[in-house]
């Protein structure tokens, strides 16, 4: 079998296994235009993007195809017409009139308004997508333009940022169906966490709580309403309550590279308070966290439980591969967390032990130099 023969039967068994797409659902598909951004990656996630929406033609009646002007940046809320398209002109002037488009935008809005701003989609919302595939280079994972499409209009949302076509390859031939018990099977073992340490030999150690916080599986299943997934998936995470995690993370990798020098983030009270090393990377990383000092969060703990996975050089695929752990710094608020910020980036760790510490003072290992016990 070719190459394309094998993208397009992977994209079929996604549309019609994982989502479960039927002729009478609308689906919306967008991509973003980086070349107003600086990265450090090649995107050819038009052309993947659109094969999406022309194999989709063959299962739904109704597909809809954006391509915008990238924001630059993950977890950036999408521009404005993308909300438009999806939530229809009524809910975009209601939400300026009443002052919080651009707090949505800038994530500026009080908690105490999001239940005024649910309430506009509730009653103006017109035609929305039963489902979107979110094939931008930046990701819309950690935005409120996703939270409210899976919470108030229970619209399928599968997030695709960084997408490359070797995934079609290595990680979206993953067996499903086990990646999904491992996964579930792993959560439900954390259950009673309350505080986690990893170790690594790279000379990572921190420890942080995670009393009363919730973790949440990704595995790809993305058949019911409402439902949220990376493609590809296979984590867990949790976001760590803020203030608690105290150490120093050691990274190896920027989200799309293998670093010159490593990096470490010493972390103090929840934030990190100072980067030390000579990658080049070290200048990008303290702009973006003296631009906000939200961007200092631990914001993420993540295990990885992908067994076809493989590319270290991709945070989509990297932060998947079994045996590997990730950190990420930035907004929270989309998954348990109460810090918000235009930011949110992961960084993975290879064969870290991590120890799980548990409400009735017991432990546990889940991986131990990156073997899982799980």
């Amino acid at each position: 079998m070719k190459n394309r023969d094998i993208i397009e039967k992977v994209i079929f068994n996604l549309l019609n296994d994982n989502i479960k797409l039927n002729s009478n659902e609308r689906i919306l598909i967008f991509t973003d235009r980086t070349n107003n951004c600086e990265t450090n990656q090649s995107s050819n996630l038009f052309d993947i993007a659109l094969l999406f929406s022309e194999i989709a033609k063959n299962i739904s009646k109704s597909v809809t195809f954006i391509n915008y002007k990238s924001t630059c940046g993950h977890g950036i809320e999408p521009p404005e017409n993308v909300w438009i398209e999806t939530f229809g002109e009524d809910v975009v002037f209601q939400l300026k009139k009443k002052g919080y488009f651009k707090k949505i935008l800038d994530k500026t809005l009080n908690e105490d308004k999001i239940e005024s701003v649910e309430n506009i989609l509730e009653k103006y919302s017109v035609n929305v997508p039963n489902v979107i595939i979110a094939l931008s280079y930046f990701s819309t994972s950690h935005t409120q333009y996703r939270k409210l499409l899976t919470k108030i209009c229970k619209t399928r949302y599968c997030s695709m940022p960084l997408f490359e076509k070797s995934m079609f390859f290595t990680s979206l031939q993953e067996d499903w169906t086990l990646l999904r018990k491992r996964t579930i099977f792993l959560k439900e073992k954390l259950r009673n966490a309350s505080y986690v340490t990893i170790k690594s030999k790279n000379g990572t150690f921190l420890r942080f709580s995670v009393t009363g916080r919730e973790f949440f599986t990704d595995t790809g299943d993305l058949s019911k309403p409402g439902a949220f997934s990376n493609i590809p998936a296979g984590e867990v995470f949790i976001a760590p309550r803020e203030n608690t995690a105290n150490g120093k993370l050691v990274i190896e990798y920027s989200p799309v590279k293998r670093l010159r020098e490593h990096l470490t983030f010493w972390i103090e009270d929840g934030v990190v308070t100072y980067i030390e090393g000579n990658d080049n990377y070290k200048k990008e990383l303290e702009k973006k966290l003296e631009a906000n000092d939200n961007n200092r969060n631990i914001a993420e703990f993540g295990i990885g439980t992908n067994s076809s996975a493989t590319n270290m050089l991709n945070i989509l695929e990297a932060e998947k591969i079994l045996g590997t752990i990730h950190i990420a710094l930035g907004d929270n608020s989309s998954f348990g967390g109460n810090v918000k910020t235009t930011f949110h980036e992961d960084y993975i760790l290879e064969k870290p032990t991590v120890e799980v510490f548990t409400s009735q003072k017991e432990s546990f290992f889940i991986l131990v130099n990156g073997e899982p016990l799980f």
